[in-house]
């Protein structure tokens, strides 16, 4: 499991204080992508988080994935095998947009419910997932990119391939 933590890590990056992250809304966030809570931050976030360290940064990741992505996943196709690294990538991608899209809506859902799952339909689907803000942006395409290689490759590496034109860097 240490290594889907790793690939979560490398793109959300670590910040050791209250941040406010746009994705999918603005939310008071911290260490690795870990959410405060809903909307801005405020002067009581800073003084109640304080500065945490990686290895904390690296506990509320863990607890994260363990407390709400990996029971979201399991609800929302519980039928459907999956090897370790396509369940990862999963978990990467609902990490990054959130679990509704596994449990309840979504075409990467149906595609998985359907009988037999639809496997192939994955990584066309994942990489529809580009936008912020209404925008396409290169860093969301990289990271659909890995996911990708991930479900088809079993490759947790980080992939950087050229973005196409049009997508905001």
């Amino acid at each position: 499991r240490s290594s889907d933590l790793g690939f979560i890590a490398s793109f959300e990056g670590f910040s050791a204080t209250p941040y406010n992250a746009y994705s999918p809304v603005r939310s008071c966030t911290i260490g690795y992508g870990h959410v405060i809570h809903p909307g801005s931050c405020t002067s009581e976030d800073f003084r109640t988080w304080g500065t945490i360290t990686v290895r904390q940064g690296q506990a509320l990741l863990k607890a994260d994935v363990d407390r709400t992505l990996v029971p979201a996943l399991r609800a929302g196709i519980p039928a459907t095998p999956l090897t370790q690294p396509q369940f990862d990538a999963l978990i990467d991608w609902i990490y990054n947009e959130g679990p509704a899209y596994i449990t309840s809506r979504g075409s990467v859902r149906k595609a998985l419910r359907a009988s037999p799952p639809d496997y192939s339909a994955v990584p066309p689907d994942l990489l529809r997932y580009v936008k912020a803000g209404g925008q396409q942006v290169c860093g969301l395409y990289r990271r659909r990119m890995s996911e990708v290689n991930l479900w088809n490759a079993g490759s947790y590496a980080r992939l950087s391939p050229a973005c196409p034109p049009g997508y905001a860097r």
